[in-house]
């Protein structure tokens, strides 16, 4: 049975930590990381409550990877009201898996209409194609600049559309063409709230689109 996880890019991470009764002496050294991928480098730093009620702060670190807070040190130190000790390690607690790193975008290539490489058309609208390594979700037209020359650079983003349901690897950006001649592509750029992966980490620039 899989313990349920978090996917995130916060940092700091917090845990809350609940005993079966009031309890003092909780200390960061009380407790251990059980971690993967770059999140060997998080560091507990801070612990904090009263009572049956604790939290506990995590810093993590740049790029992927999963925490887990484990009491596990120094148990004696933990007493109730009675200066009972706890004695039993926990090691079952819910897991942060940590996404710090940005959606990178795979390629940006012309969809429709269908011309050849280099081929011209004169259509009133032109759609791209842009693939990301990982679901994205939120993109708007503004994640998308003109890429053009001539009289093309008076194109302007018309639409922006997950293709299937959002979040999705693959997007679809529609251009209201502009009279006149020129080549005609759309870059990807980070803007705001828009275009981000599930753990809100905003989309990377890309500037290699096809015209």
């Amino acid at each position: 049975m899989t313990p349920p996880q978090v996917i995130t890019n916060a940092d700091p991470v917090v845990f809350a930590v609940t005993f079966s009764e009031a309890v003092t002496g909780v200390a960061a050294n009380n407790f251990a990381l059980t971690t993967s991928g770059t999140q060997v480098n998080a560091e507990i730093t801070g612990v904090q409550g009263a009572g049956a009620d604790w939290e506990v702060t995590v810093d993590t670190v740049p790029g992927e990877g999963t925490i887990r807070l484990d009491l596990v040190a120094h148990l004696g130190t933990i007493l109730d009201a009675v200066l009972n000790p706890l004695e039993t390690p926990y090691t079952s607690g819910e897991t942060y898996t940590i996404d710090r790193v940005a959606p990178q975008a795979q390629y940006i290539e012309r969809r429709t209409p269908a011309v050849g490489e280099g081929e011209p058309t004169n259509a009133a609208q032109v759609v791209f194609h842009v693939l990301f390594n990982e679901p994205v979700q939120g993109c708007v037209p503004q994640n998308f600049q003109i890429d053009a020359t001539g009289g093309q650079t008076a194109a302007v983003v018309a639409g922006v559309v997950p293709v299937g349901a959002s979040p999705s690897i693959l997007w679809e950006v529609t251009l209201d063409t502009a009279p006149g001649e020129g080549l005609l592509s759309v870059d990807l750029v980070p803007y705001g709230g828009g275009g981000r992966d599930v753990a809100g980490n905003a989309v990377a620039a890309f500037a290699a689109g096809q015209y």
